[in-house]
């Protein structure tokens, strides 16, 4: 919907990888990226600042989004054994 407006093609590549106790997970896409000066950190719409709370205050991770040139990209980190779920 945001990444590719007006029913454009594209492609997203999401990648996921586990290494002992640690998960990386990188989102990728082609699409039409952010504005030149989109602020990642201190964005406020919902789906981003639900990603930023949920890696960061949940599960005590980090979250990335460096500038690309075109589309998007999302580092995302945490440790497993920082994950402690409510029982």
């Amino acid at each position: 919907k945001h990444a590719f407006p007006d029913s454009r093609e594209g492609k997203i590549s999401i990648h996921i990888t586990v290494n002992n106790d640690e998960i990386t997970c990188e989102y990728e896409d082609n699409g039409i990226g952010f504005p030149h000066d989109f602020d990642f950190k201190s964005n406020k719409s919902i789906g981003l600042l639900l990603v930023k709370e949920l890696l960061e205050k949940q599960l005590m991770g980090e979250v990335r989004c460096p500038k690309k040139s075109q589309g998007v990209y999302f580092h995302m980190k945490f440790d497993t054994k920082m994950y402690r779920p409510r029982v």
